[in-house]
């Protein structure tokens, strides 16, 4: 079996206590914890070197230049670009998809065209696409998944076609933990002559990453889900494509000649670089990719399975926990949900695209390389079933006769047999009632404190509804 013991060392949040307990750490998906070598880069860096690179000749600014380069040359290496021109520095993914909808999508996609993305995609590489849609006027088009939670195949052929310019997905699903078949994919848009686009930010720490074998037009990641620190992102993108692209950001360091009328910009990559930039994150990145790759994927892909292996197990035996996911594609994290069905189609309708309601909570683990403890995960999987909260909503109960009216809500351990949309309008309901029955409340108090705080032996009382909560104020006398 393969040890992540030995690697909690690295990490110095690991080795703390919280609330007495020590931490297990389940939320790598969102972002990673930072080993120690990836803290002392940073900090060496600030301390060491802190300069604007790019931008003087003296010694701490070439000493900066060079960490901020060696860094993208490194990251080219990392995902085997074949150039480091091909890589350009953004603040997250994010940022790296809304470069390539603003610079390449804009000006490429036209009314009448299609863009097609899975069911399954991060809101940032979701909601650029609505953008481009609805200004260029093109159809956003979606791959919606079979049962087992993969995409569609009969989506893949029949919705990429001559109409589709872009084709973006993820490369592992942030919901499910499915690692999709982007190389089929990316044959199938080129095959119409679309760009494909992939967001690699849940891959990229836990396998081997080669953009030239996918062929992939465009490749994105954050290095705060890879070690890194936050602030800093990759977009990778063919030379010839990014050469052909204008600018998403005009300033700084992105210009060669400004005039009074006109400004030349700089080459690749400078030209998608504008503004000062995050040399430390890139230090940070430069570290993490040593650290990864000197364990080597291998070894992390058999952690995580041994990881995977063991806490499937104890998540079956919950009753209040469905998994999602199929088990010959996993990539190192699942989605857990209360029990229920599934739909035949997940995602069908776009209303699965919404955040989901608080009333509707879901359990999701990932479980990223060298995080997890073998002695605290069952103990913090068991503590989920008494975790407030993650109960269904049963039904809603009238209590009490006469007066005003309580609500109160009741739950379950069993599986509710209501539709989401009828559990969240009964809480909607219940929660109206309960704030009405809280004003009223209110409003006798108040009357209540004014009857006692007006009235006078010659006085006329109120009436008896208002006088039928009494007073505790003593009589003023005159």
């Amino acid at each position: 079996m393969a040890d992540a013991q030995e690697f909690l060392k690295d990490f110095p949040l690991l080795k703390m206590k919280m609330n007495g307990k020590q931490i297990a750490y389940l939320d790598n998906g969102a972002t990673t914890q930072k080993p120690e070598q990836i803290i002392k880069a940073i900090c060496g860096y600030y301390g060491g070197c802190n300069a604007n690179p790019h931008r003087g000749a003296y010694a701490l600014s070439v000493k900066a230049t060079e960490i901020y380069e060696n860094a993208r040359a490194r990251t080219a290496k990392f995902i085997n670009a074949a150039r480091p021109e091909e890589i350009i520095f953004t603040k997250n993914a994010t940022e790296a998809l809304n470069l390539v909808a603003y610079s390449y999508g804009l000006h490429n996609v036209k009314a009448g065209d299609e863009i097609v993305i899975s069911i399954t995609e991060h809101h940032s590489n979701l909601v650029p696409w609505q953008f481009v849609a609805k200004t260029t006027g093109a159809t956003l088009k979606y791959i919606y998944l079979e049962k087992d939670g993969n995409l569609s195949d009969e989506d893949i052929e029949t919705k990429i076609t001559e109409k589709t310019k872009i084709v973006a997905v993820t490369q592992v699903s942030n919901v499910l933990g499915l690692k999709n078949d982007v190389k089929k994919i990316v044959k199938k848009a080129h095959s119409v002559g679309a760009v494909a686009v992939v967001d690699g930010s849940q891959s990229v720490a836990h396998m081997k990453v080669d953009v030239r074998d996918l062929d992939c037009d465009f490749f994105a990641f954050s290095g705060h889900k890879m070690l890194s620190p936050m602030g800093i992102g990759v977009l990778y993108g063919k030379y010839d494509i990014l050469d052909a692209m204008p600018p998403f950001l005009r300033g700084g360091d992105m210009i060669e000649y400004v005039e009074e009328q006109d400004t030349t910009y700089a080459e690749l990559p400078a030209k998608f670089e504008a503004g000062t930039q995050n040399v430390g994150g890139a230090a940070g990145l430069t570290a993490a990719i040593d650290y990864l790759e000197t364990i080597t994927f291998d070894r992390i892909e058999a952690i995580e399975k041994d990881l995977v292996d063991y806490a499937l197990p104890q998540l079956r035996e919950q009753p209040y926990i469905e998994l999602y996911g199929c088990a010959r594609q996993q990539a190192g994290h699942h989605r857990l949900q209360r029990q229920g069905r599934p739909p035949a189609r997940c995602g069908e309708h776009p209303r699965q695209l919404r955040r989901r309601s608080p009333r509707r909570p879901s359990l999701r683990a990932a479980a990223a390389p060298l995080s997890w403890s073998e002695r605290e995960l069952p103990r913090q999987l068991l503590s989920l079933q008494h975790a407030r909260g993650h109960r269904p909503l049963d039904r809603c109960t009238q209590e009490g006769k006469g007066g005003p009216r309580l609500w109160r809500l009741k739950t379950s351990t069993q599986s509710s047999s209501a539709s989401p949309a009828a559990i969240r309008r009964t809480s909607v309901i219940c929660r109206m009632r309960r704030a009405r029955s809280r004003a009223t409340i209110r409003a006798a108090a108040m009357r209540s404190r004014w009857n006692s705080r007006s009235r006078t032996a010659s006085s006329r009382m109120l009436p008896s509804r208002a006088s039928a909560v009494p007073s505790h104020r003593p009589r003023r006398t005159s």
